[in-house]
């Protein structure tokens, strides 16, 4: 690598020496051998980084863990359990997106050398001897790998903002989601919960192309915004598209307010909408997380489509019906305890009737 980075070098000083006579596509040129330069310094700094730094290499899967640790019990055990992991949330095809991801995993004191490892979207994981143990680790790991498919994702899920957990026990997500749905007042909430799933996939922004949800489904919108940009009110060039928002509460006008101010009309959690792929998982089987990441430059609907296996309206439907069968168990008061607390109530009013102002 050293004999292209010598003439490589000499090049560009002896181009950058003529700078003043360079034409426009000379000058693009010179960048692109910058960009080239910086490319194999990259390279060979981190090529000299794993030569100098003792570390195992594992494989779990399409993953390389780097590691200066490989026959701890603990890194075993944890692997283990990833590996059933990405068996379980994945398939056992698992996601040609992990192709080539790396996790390093640190179990000694804190190294700046183990550092120079990370390149690209490689996940560090520092893992104290003393208090490391398997369930710590492989929930690190599992966290690892979710921020490496959230990075390679694509534009359209890095957009659509959802939460991704795969690796998560689904039950507490889909309770919360269902109280999130039913207590909401945003846009489009409401009518979702009715069976509406138009207004579901506007709730949940997989509908993107129209602008904002339509005005029938915008009715919580003047009471979100009176709400949120209340203080906005002030600014004498918003005061007028406020009032026209908030007064007749015109959902139109609110959207108009919205985009003056540059925020979006409102929707659901990133965390809801992390389980419409819990969803498409249970319609379709762990492999339908791999075709989502398949085609990662694709729109957002089609992929959701293809992970599903069923249309758009389908796919609703049955995040829909998951979500409503989700509702979390109504918590209930012991006896006991409903009658310790009439018993303190009344005792306290016995007191209370024995004191001086009672006489």
């Amino acid at each position: 690598m050293s004999r292209i980075r010598l003439p490589l070098g000499l090049l560009l000083l002896g181009v950058a020496s003529g700078a003043r006579a360079q034409t426009p596509e000379e000058r693009a040129w010179l960048a692109r051998l910058e960009q080239r330069a910086a490319a194999f310094a990259t390279r060979r700094e981190r090529t000299d980084s794993l030569a100098l730094v003792h570390h195992d290499t594992l494989r779990v899967g399409p993953l390389l863990v780097l590691t200066d640790s490989a026959a701890a019990p603990v890194l075993r055990t944890a692997l283990d359990r990833l590996r059933a992991q990405l068996i379980e949330a994945l398939g056992t095809e698992h996601v040609t997106t992990l192709e080539g991801a790396v996790l390093v995993v640190r179990f000694g004191p804190p190294d700046p050398a183990w550092g120079r490892l990370i390149a690209g979207d490689a996940q560090f994981i520092q893992a104290p001897r003393g208090a490391a143990t398997p369930q710590r680790v492989g929930r690190q790991l599992a966290h690892g790998v979710q921020q490496i498919l959230m990075r390679r994702g694509g534009r359209s899920m890095t957009a659509w903002r959802a939460d991704l957990r795969l690796f998560e026990d689904p039950t507490p997500l889909l309770e919360a989601t269902y109280i999130e749905l039913v207590t909401s007042h945003l846009p489009g909430a409401r009518q979702c919960f009715q069976g509406l799933l138009a207004a579901c996939g506007d709730a949940l922004r997989i509908v993107t192309d129209t602008g904002g949800p339509p005005l029938d489904q915008a009715e919580g919108l003047p009471a979100f915004v009176e709400q949120r940009y209340r203080w906005r009110a002030n600014e004498p060039a918003l005061a007028r598209p406020y009032a026209a928002c908030v007064g007749p509460r015109d959902p139109g006008a609110c959207v108009v307010f919205l985009d003056l101010i540059g925020a979006e009309v409102p929707s659901l959690s990133t965390r809801a909408r992390g389980t419409v792929l819990l969803a498409a998982r249970n319609l379709a089987g762990a492999d339908g997380v791999t075709r989502f990441f398949a085609d990662s430059a694709a729109a957002l609907v089609p992929r959701l489509e293809a992970a599903a296996g069923v249309p758009l309206d389908s796919l609703l439907a049955g995040w829909r019906a998951t979500i409503l069968a989700h509702r979390p168990p109504a918590t209930s008061i012991p006896a006991g305890t409903q009658w310790l607390a009439v018993a303190s109530v009344l005792g306290l009013a016995a007191l209370a009737t024995r004191s001086t102002r009672w006489r």
